[in-house]
């Protein structure tokens, strides 16, 4: 009866659903679970969905960040840190996990004049940016590939994931010779920004010729093979990403997070 009287009240069709704040609560409790676990990626999803019902929900914002700052510790292990991130065999060993993104930044901004502790809000728009780049550039005209790296950390950890992006490019560029395992580094890092920019299909691109590159070891492609993986589940394509997933555990079965992917992708 109470049914019937509601279908026909002509202001049924205006009621707007609500979400439950219980409902967001619980999302981000699994969320919470979820990074606790190692599964940022489906922590991120999670975070995303309650970010897009409540926005000013201060506690997400900052396990958001969180993920973001332990992606960026998976990239950079420690071992890999100490075989590929120096510039010269003479340079002293870089643990990347020890480094403060906030502090690097601000430290390398100052030295570098790039004015970009200047203003919270950093890019009004599109021609801000292109302005900062040019001038970023111009500044950076005589820096090495490894202060390019550096430099990138920390735009990465500060969210301005396409800065980092052109920034770990052209430290991959500097480095040049697909022998060099700081080049595949550079390569990877600059798939993974885009990634974080939510710019998978040029993530894509951007590992695809040197993942195919004959003169690359099959044994330094362990972290491109992942990344693809990681940018093909972000383009909503499981069955491909499974198969870079499978191919990554056959490298090297404990990287990373890929057991825990792979269970998950089991069949019930």
């Amino acid at each position: 009866m109470g049914e019937d009287l509601l279908e026909q009240d002509p202001h049924a069709q205006l009621l707007v659903p609500s979400f439950e704040p219980e409902s967001i609560q619980s999302l981000f409790e699994s969320a919470k679970i979820l990074v606790g676990e190692g599964m940022l990626e489906e922590a991120k999803k999670l975070v995303h969905q309650v970010l897009t019902r409540d926005s000013k929900f201060n506690a997400a914002t900052e396990l958001l960040k969180e993920i973001h700052s332990k992606e960026l510790q998976q990239i950079f292990n420690q071992e890999r840190s100490r075989k590929i991130y120096r510039s010269n065999p003479d340079r002293e060993e870089i643990d990347i996990s020890s480094i403060n993104g906030h502090e690097l930044l601000e430290k390398l901004d100052r030295e570098l004049n790039l004015g970009v502790s200047a203003s919270p809000s950093l890019f009004t728009d599109r021609s801000d940016m292109d302005a900062f780049c040019r001038k970023m550039e111009k500044e950076l005209s005589g820096a090495s590939p490894q202060d390019r790296v550096d430099l990138g950390i920390g735009f990465l950890e500060t969210g301005l994931f396409e800065l980092a992006s052109l920034l770990f490019k052209t430290a991959a560029q500097g480095w040049g010779e697909c022998a060099d395992p700081r080049m595949v580094s550079g390569i990877a890092l600059h798939a993974f920004a885009q990634i974080l920019d939510q710019k998978p299909f040029e993530a894509v691109m951007s590992l695809q010729s040197v993942i195919n590159d004959p003169e690359i070891p099959k044994a330094n492609k362990t972290e491109l093979f992942y990344l693809m993986a990681r940018a093909l589940d972000a383009m909503e394509k499981p069955q491909e990403a499974l198969n870079w997933y499978k191919k990554t555990a056959a490298l090297d079965p404990h990287y990373r997070d890929v057991p825990e992917r792979l269970k998950l992708r089991k069949p019930r």
